[in-house]
């Protein structure tokens, strides 16, 4: 039987958690700004290995390959 490689775009996945990640806080405070809060990069690794996990036993992959977009390239 021939091999399953996953091909997975990272700069998609990378933009979904990083963004789940995040979340303003408004402390109600006139002339105070909002804060933007962070989880701490171990739980989104965390979820991203999850997620990564989930696609393989779902789609039986045998292999990962993660694919970024290249910095040089527009």
């Amino acid at each position: 039987m021939p091999e399953t490689i996953l091909l997975l775009d990272a700069d998609i996945i990378g933009y979904r958690y990083a963004s789940s990640a995040q979340e303003t806080i408004s402390w109600g405070v006139e002339g105070e700004e909002d804060v933007l809060m962070h989880d701490p990069i171990e739980r989104v690794q965390a979820r991203i290995t999850q997620y990564i996990n989930r696609l393989i036993k779902e789609l039986r992959g045998d292999r990962v390959v993660v694919c970024f977009s290249c910095p040089a390239s527009e």
